[in-house]
């Protein structure tokens, strides 16, 4: 077998054997500082949220001292961006089903990662294989989603590309 195929072979062997990158703890995405700096109060506690099948970081929940004011983030990795992008795709269709909701609900977020999307001021995001929702509880009088929260939420994730 000429050297060159050899060479070709145990690369191959390698790389293949080789375990894919894994993703980064969604709790290491967004300072405690940042997510404070967001919702202007101090975060009291970064909780990581764990796939009850895999056990695997699956997320990070921010809370403060006021009940009101929080910010849930979601991960989801996927094996491949092809299925990533399906991910995308079911949970922002699946978003937009919720009561009162209907598809004309997801608007696309252009010049944010490769993909994103607005369904009821949550983030959804898509960057390679990693899908993320990014929802951020901005306080107020009833504990839903603003669309200062979602502007909240475009600023956090901006900050933080780096570290996804």
């Amino acid at each position: 077998m000429p050297r060159a195929a050899v060479s070709f072979f145990l690369i191959a062997l390698v790389m293949a054997g080789r375990p894919a990158a894994a993703m980064s703890t969604p709790c290491s995405w967004l300072t405690p500082a940042e997510v404070s700096a967001a919702l202007g109060i101090a975060v009291s506690d970064a909780e990581e949220k764990r796939s009850m099948l895999t056990g695997k970081p699956s997320g990070c929940l921010y809370k403060t001292a006021d009940v009101m004011r929080f910010v849930v983030l979601d991960a989801y990795e996927r094996p491949s961006e092809a299925e990533a992008r399906q991910t995308f795709a079911q949970l922002t269709e699946r978003a937009a089903q919720l009561p009162g909701g209907n598809k004309s609900d997801i608007k696309p977020v252009p010049g944010l990662g490769d993909e994103a999307a607005n369904v009821s001021n949550v983030l959804f995001l898509r960057k390679g294989a990693i899908v993320l929702a990014l929802t951020v509880f901005a306080g107020g009088n009833a504990q839903t989603t603003t669309p200062e929260g979602f502007e909240k939420a475009k600023t956090l994730i901006r900050g933080a590309w780096g570290r996804i």
